[in-house]
């Protein structure tokens, strides 16, 4: 799935609007649309921004194999701590 189609996915998932998304993330709703639709690629640091306001990882972006059906509202970052893996084995 390609980002933009991967971050309407979350967006829906999480029942925000672009506009909810773009105040979250200080994205404009146009730039937003854009990237949804494909027609812009966005930057790194954009894509952080975006990231961030969905509770997700930047990676969770790029990551075709996860639909946005399998993401819980605090997956911000799915990896365990070091720590706590550590206490468990």
């Amino acid at each position: 799935m390609p980002v933009g189609a991967q971050i309407l996915a979350i967006r829906r998932q999480r029942k925000l609007t672009q506009v909810q998304l773009a105040a979250k993330s200080k994205v404009s709703r146009n730039y937003i649309s854009e990237i949804e639709n494909g027609t812009k690629t966005p930057s790194i640091p954009t894509l952080e921004k975006i990231a961030a306001a969905l509770g997700v990882s930047t990676g969770t972006l790029f990551d075709h194999s996860r639909s946005a059906t399998n993401l819980h509202d605090n997956t911000a970052c799915p990896e365990k701590p070091v720590e706590s893996q550590m206490r468990q084995g």
